[in-house]
């Protein structure tokens, strides 16, 4: 794995670790408080779906890619999967649960985790064709 994996993978691990934690606490709160992420969307966007979604597309690119090199776009693409359905939870940022509340925004999340989906079949199948194809809208 390497340097740029670990920086990624032990962040992207942690907060996935603390939104199931956060879920099994939603579950016993009333139903009157709302779920927050600890960060604004556009702290998830810079440091989790920019940092993730860069590596995938300049991918379509290259045409040679090692094993590892599949192994870490397949994670890559999973971390932004994972953004997208993020992305529609409001955060800490003035304007998020504005955001999240718009049907467009919800929609774009879910588009973009769709099309991080396809980029990790990509990743599996080891097709740069695919993953050229899997930002494309469904």
């Amino acid at each position: 794995m390497n340097s740029i994996s670990r920086a990624v993978y032990k962040p992207v691990l942690t907060l996935v670790a603390l939104l199931f934690l956060l879920g099994g606490c939603i579950q016993q709160a009333s139903q009157q408080e709302e779920f927050r992420l600890p960060i604004s969307i556009n702290e998830a966007m810079a440091s989790l779906i920019n940092h993730s979604a860069d590596p995938i597309w300049v991918a379509a690119w290259k045409n040679s890619r090692s094993d590892e090199d599949w192994r870490e776009l397949k994670q890559l693409a999973r971390q932004l999967q994972v953004g997208g359905a993020l992305i529609t939870i409001p955060g800490t940022g003035p304007v998020d649960t504005m955001w999240t509340g718009r049907t467009e925004w919800v929609e774009y999340a879910e588009e973009l985790s769709a099309a991080a989906g396809r980029a990790v079949n990509a990743a599996r199948s080891k097709d740069v064709e695919l993953i050229a194809r899997a930002g494309e809208l469904s």
